[in-house]
């Protein structure tokens, strides 16, 4: 009974956080009715590749500056939806190497100041390039990016 009473509970509080992802995308598209990201289905090819592909290093980068952005203002995800993508990214990550850090409270953490930083994209390949040129040629070795 009691384990019942705590499935229920959760299923609750799921509810609970996707109305009020809801109530603030809302919110924000009042406050900011002029916002460029009011897209509701777009997609990066080389970031949907990405997601399919999982990686033996820089997890955290993509969390923090790929995948985070991406779900939240460029595909609009609730964090729910977000959190359960990067997490099953990780999960395939994690068979080819053990991650060194908390995955909830890491993804929450990134997913939280995305949804602050309302403007925040993910990095395009050019920056990526320039900022991060090992990432960027560990993607071109992997088949994700073609250039």
């Amino acid at each position: 009974m009691a384990i019942g009473l705590r499935i229920t509970g959760y299923i609750l509080y799921k509810k609970l956080e996707r109305l009020r992802d809801d109530k603030k995308r809302v919110w924000l598209d009042i406050k900011y009715p002029n916002r460029r990201h009011r897209q509701t289905s777009g997609k990066i090819d080389w970031i949907e590749s990405l997601y399919s592909k999982p990686l033996d290093d820089f997890r955290k980068y993509c969390i923090t500056f790929i995948f985070a952005p991406y779900f939240i203002n460029i595909k609009r995800l609730s964090n729910l939806e977000a959190f359960d993508k990067i997490e099953s990214w990780l999960d395939r990550c994690r068979l080819l190497r053990r991650l060194d850090f908390n995955v909830k409270q890491r993804v929450k953490y990134d997913l939280k100041s995305v949804r602050r930083l309302t403007e925040l994209k993910p990095k395009s390949l050019h920056k990526l390039k320039s900022e991060n040129t090992e990432l960027y040629t560990l993607l071109q070795k992997e088949g994700i990016i073609l250039h």
